[in-house]
């Protein structure tokens, strides 16, 4: 079984930080407040669902033994059988809800496939803290939660 965690990107404050906690409660409207626990080694903080991205860790490591999350930017080594791919371009992790699989997407979403073997990549960033990695304004997932 894979472990099951997040990070969030804290829009306030414009940095990724691990999620420790998630809590739900209900107020008196009815509606769930979601409010996520978040730390970064040094300013443990609390924010309202509405003031993060959550990305999920894919369960996987790179081939240096960094954890892949959702939205991370890695440089894939292609091997011989990925003919048609060209080394070292920036690729991005999603989660597909239609094919309930990790993928990644080098240019535009649209053009997406299956996750590599994690041996083959390696994490140089993540979409909210170097979205100059992919030569973008402003980087998007394809089917982001």
């Amino acid at each position: 079984m894979r472990e099951i965690k997040f990070r969030a990107w804290d829009k306030k404050d414009k940095k990724m930080r691990i999620v420790t906690r998630i809590t739900f409660g209900l107020e008196p409207t009815g509606h769930p407040p979601i409010i996520v626990h978040l730390d970064d080694g040094k300013d443990p903080v609390t924010r309202s669902i509405n003031d993060v991205i959550l990305v999920e860790y894919t369960g996987l490591k790179d081939k240096n033994g960094k954890e892949i999350y959702e939205g991370n930017v890695f440089n894939f080594h292609p091997s011989k059988e990925w003919k048609g791919t060209e080394p070292d371009n920036p690729c991005v992790v999603f989660w597909s809800d239609d094919l309930a699989a990790w993928m990644f997407y080098v240019g535009k979403p649209e053009m997406s496939t299956l996750l590599p073997p994690p041996k083959s990549i390696e994490i140089i960033g993540n979409i909210y803290e170097n979205p100059e990695l992919l030569n973008e304004e402003k980087a998007t997932l394809g089917n982001s939660r």
